[in-house]
C-alpha cells in the first residue's frame, strides 16, 4: 500500500512535535489529578484524560471543535493505488518456431525473430518485447493461457489476390 515507516528521534519536537505536546498536556492533567495508588487507578486516569483530550477539550486550531467532531466531519481517507511494481528486464533468445519463454509462459513474437536476442521488459503483468530494431509488441500477459499468440493471423494473409 505504499506505506512506510520513518523512525524519528525520542525528544525531537522538529519530528515528532504533535506526540511531544500530546505528552506535555497529557503530564500537566495527571499532576493535577490525585496520585494513582495502582496501576489499575492510573490506567482509568488514562482513559479518563483521553475522553477529555478526543471529546471534551476544545482545540484553537480546530476552531474550537474537539478533535472527535473535526475526525467525524470528514470522510475517512482510504489507501491510495498500489505503487507499480518495478519494471523487470531479462534477455530472452527466441526459438525456431519464433517464441520465447519467460516464467512459465510461451510467448510469440514471429518467425523473423528466431535464433535472436530479444529483451522482455515487464511490470507485473504487462510486458514489451524489443528486437534488434526497437518493439516488437507489447502486452499484457493472459495468466488463463500457457501460450501468448502474437495476435496476427497465421499463414501468409498479406499477399494480394487477384
Amino acid at each position: 500500500m505504499g506505506v512506510h515507516h520513518i523512525p524519528s528521534s525520542p525528544g525531537h519536537p522538529q519530528t515528532c512535535g504533535k506526540l511531544e505536546r500530546f505528552h506535555q498536556t497529557l503530564k500537566a492533567w495527571l499532576r493535577k489529578q490525585p496520585p494513582a495508588r495502582s496501576r489499575g487507578q492510573l490506567q482509568a486516569q488514562l482513559d479518563q484524560f483521553l475522553v477529555f483530550y478526543n471529546t471534551e477539550r476544545p482545540h484553537r486550531a480546530l476552531g474550537g471543535q474537539t478533535p472527535l467532531e473535526r475526525w467525524s466531519a470528514k470522510t475517512p481517507a482510504g489507501p491510495a493505488q498500489p505503487i507499480p511494481a518495478p519494471p523487470n528486464a531479462t534477455l530472452h533468445h527466441a526459438g525456431r518456431a519464433g517464441t520465447i519463454n519467460w516464467s512459465h509462459y510461451q510467448i510469440g513474437v514471429g518467425a523473423q525473430y528466431r535464433s535472436q536476442a530479444l529483451l522482455v521488459i515487464a511490470r507485473d503483468d504487462d510486458l514489451a518485447v524489443f528486437g534488434p530494431r526497437g518493439l516488437i509488441r507489447r502486452f499484457r500477459l493472459d495468466r488463463s493461457r500457457h501460450y501468448q499468440p502474437t495476435g496476427k493471423m497465421r499463414g501468409r494473409h498479406d499477399q494480394h489476390r487477384p
